[in-house]
């Protein structure tokens, strides 16, 4: 019998953990959109992308081989890849994961989209013990270690957050519950989306909030890609929080909900989204924190929004 799993990284386990007391902040670039992290895989240095929208390590066909496996990945287009596995050790920051299940695809389109080496994905698997605080302002992220009731084990000063809100999972990737026009969305967190997607099916409950743009390629892991229709979205409200305008596109994520277990998907926010608070996701708690500033400044991201399109 073949296993399916879906990769919702988007272009626009068996693990033994030896943790360092109240590990630093690591910094990250950006590569487009997605969050580019340094470290080590066998004890050689690599690019690695933060990817909340998978549960696995996932790393480059190009770059490592390993075992077959009756795994099928589907991305976001609906195309599939068969799966190798190896185990690995992996470092980032001072973490250091030894014999880590990982599993192997092409990312070739991937890099060549980004046009830089990208040595894998770290996906939530490696997270579940942690706190994943994203701060895209100071461009770090940190993994905060958990007791097992999930409180930090060590006070890094963090304020207190201006929402905290629960959240359910689709397979590993968080997902929270938001009112619009007084009906709900569930909505992935996925630093591995560079725009933000909702379901066509709920296209006319958001769509008075919707101005179109024009078109944009949205692509993923595969080689196939899509002319899509860009709006952005305006006046989300997330428990109270406002949001700027952000990019988003209208996909069908039928394919995505049938092969992925968990609860059924309106859609997935992605760095749209997370790129305009400090988040946190505390796995074992299953609760996102989020610090908010004051986002009285929209016309501003409105017209940052025009550049990035016209560019």
């Amino acid at each position: 019998m073949t296993l399916h799993y879906s990769i919702l990284i988007v272009w626009l386990t068996f693990t033994q953990g030896l943790i360092y007391a109240n590990p630093k902040p690591i910094s990250f670039k950006l590569a487009g959109k997605l969050i580019l992290i340094q470290g080590e895989i066998d004890g050689k240095s690599v690019n690695l992308i933060l990817d909340t929208g998978i549960d696995d390590v996932v790393l480059n066909a190009k770059y490592y081989s390993g075992i077959k496996t009756n795994k099928t990945y589907y991305g976001i287009n609906g195309m599939a890849e068969t799966v190798q596995c190896k185990f690995a050790g992996i470092t980032i920051g001072d973490i250091y994961w030894k014999s880590l299940y990982t599993e192997i695809l092409s990312l070739h389109h991937l890099e060549e989209a980004r046009g830089l080496i990208i040595h894998g994905l770290i996906g939530c698997s490696l997270l579940k013990k942690h706190e994943l605080l994203i701060d895209y302002e100071s461009s770090e992220i940190q993994f905060i270690e958990l007791d097992n009731k999930g409180k930090q084990k060590w006070d890094i000063g963090l304020s207190n957050p201006t929402t905290v809100l629960p959240f359910q999972v689709k397979d590993a990737t968080p997902v929270i519950t938001v009112q619009v026009n007084n009906q709900m969305l569930r909505l992935g967190l996925d630093t591995g989306a560079e725009i933000n997607l909702i379901g066509q099916s709920k296209e006319q409950l958001i769509t008075d909030n919707l101005e179109l743009q024009g078109n944009r390629v949205v692509g993923g892991f595969s080689k196939f890609v899509k002319i899509q229709r860009v709006y952005v979205w305006k006046n989300l409200q997330v428990y109270g929080t406002e949001c700027s305008p952000m990019l988003t596109t209208l996909v069908d994520l039928s394919h995505l909900n049938r092969s992925l277990p968990g609860i059924e998907i309106d859609g997935i926010l992605g760095y749209e989204f997370l790129n305009q608070f400090k988040v946190s996701i505390n796995f074992k708690k299953r609760q996102i924190s989020i610090w908010s500033e004051d986002l009285s400044s929209h016309d501003l991201a409105y017209d940052k929004i025009q550049v990035i399109l016209k560019q």
